[in-house]
């Protein structure tokens, strides 16, 4: 059986070998800590429901330029805050975003 440490090395060496997957290259560091991990919840919602990951990408991308990187700060915007900046970002489906009024 492994010890933690021996779990760690194990794991640090298959990141270095693999890469951290889709999210790292697109600007959305996976570590963690709960602003990461919000920022990668908010992406996954964003490519669920999108046809198209670019436009996904890019609107998770908005979220966090604007600032809204934490649970909270997008809490503390308005849905029609939040709709605009993603229609810029060219996500069209404001009733399913995330903390939006449609679910």
């Amino acid at each position: 059986m492994m010890d933690i440490e021996e779990k760690r090395r194990l794991v640090r060496g298959l990141l270095r070998e693999v890469g951290r997957g889709f999210a790292e290259p697109h600007g959305f560091g996976v570590t963690n800590n709960p602003g990461s991990l919000f920022r990668l919840l908010c992406l996954s919602v964003l490519l669920r429901r999108s046809t198209d990951y670019h436009t996904a990408v890019a609107a998770a991308q908005q979220l966090r330029d604007c600032g809204w990187a934490t649970a909270q700060k997008l809490a503390a915007s308005s849905y029609g805050q939040r709709a605009e900046v993603l229609a810029l970002a060219g996500h069209r489906r404001t009733a399913e975003l995330p903390g939006g009024a449609g679910g």
